[in-house]
């Protein structure tokens, strides 16, 4: 079958998410102002070829502005571009939020791995085989939480920040299994005054290469650290109101200084949940 089209990677799902990034950064700066406007509603109207300027106080009183009142009038209209732009912010947010829950990144990968065997020999798919999928995944560049100070080495010199990670590592990389570290995914947070758009930086996003499917895989080194393990369990909650579902998209690991991590348990989850 002749190809006509050309598939690209999606990318929709990086620019939404940045874009909605930059939407909770304005609606955060906005209801901080307004929360700083003077009191009361601002109108114009246009009387005997003259503009005037009225004052609606939140007491129903209402009071001609001089032009003397300049700096009242700039921040009680400011007050109202400020309340119109956050309207239309918060609609843009729920919009993107809708989309984001319903849009399935495909370039027909779904159809074709739903397909039996007999079926996937006969067809053409619209996109690569699966070595060229991994080496798209692999290639994808990302700006990572950075480490100061040096670091430690995998078996691939790569830098990571504990030995731990260094193990999680070189198992991944010794199953073949593709991985970024500490690649950004954009979470959505309720501290219960406001919902928030916040990057985390999960230790490990890995391919599982049979399924296709990215699995996020943390691992928590100071688990009788009371400070650590709140945090720990913090995170753990936002990422399952998030959609990650533990042995489905999410799995982790945890040590105190009594059972530390090792290799035989690191490969036991990986052969679990990644191959």
């Amino acid at each position: 079958m002749k190809k006509e089209i050309e598939m690209f990677e999606d990318s929709i799902i990086p620019l939404v998410d940045k874009r909605m990034e930059e939407i909770d950064a304005a609606i955060s700066l906005l209801q901080r102002r307004l929360k700083k406007s003077p009191e009361g509603v601002l109108y114009g109207s246009r009387s005997h070829s003259k503009w005037q300027w009225q004052h609606l106080l939140d007491s129903g009183r209402r009071l001609y502005l001089p032009q003397s009142e300049m700096n009242l009038i700039k921040g009680l209209a400011q007050k109202k571009y400020d309340g119109k732009v956050l309207s239309d912010l918060l609609k843009q947010r729920d919009a993107l939020n809708r989309f984001r829950k319903a849009y399935v990144p495909s370039n027909g990968e779904i159809a074709y791995d739903s397909m039996p065997a007999e079926w996937q020999a006969v067809v053409e798919p619209l996109i690569p085989q699966c070595d060229a999928f991994i080496e798209s995944w692999v290639r994808v560049r990302y700006k990572g939480k950075g480490i100061e100070g040096g670091g430690l080495k995998t078996g691939n010199g790569e830098l990571v920040r504990s030995k731990s990670e260094i193990i999680i590592a070189n198992v991944l990389a010794g199953m073949n299994i593709p991985y970024r570290y500490e690649f950004p995914h954009v979470m959505k947070v309720d501290d219960g005054v406001e919902c928030r758009n916040v990057k985390f930086y999960p230790d490990f996003t890995c391919l599982n290469v049979r399924t296709r499917k990215e699995v996020l895989w943390e691992h928590f080194g100071l688990m009788d650290n009371p400070d650590y393990a709140q945090n720990a369990l913090g995170k753990l909650d936002v990422y399952q109101r998030n959609g990650f579902e533990y042995g489905k998209n999410f799995i982790f690991s945890f040590e105190t200084k009594v059972q530390a991590l090792d290799v035989q348990k690191v490969k036991t989850i990986a052969e679990r949940f990644l191959v």
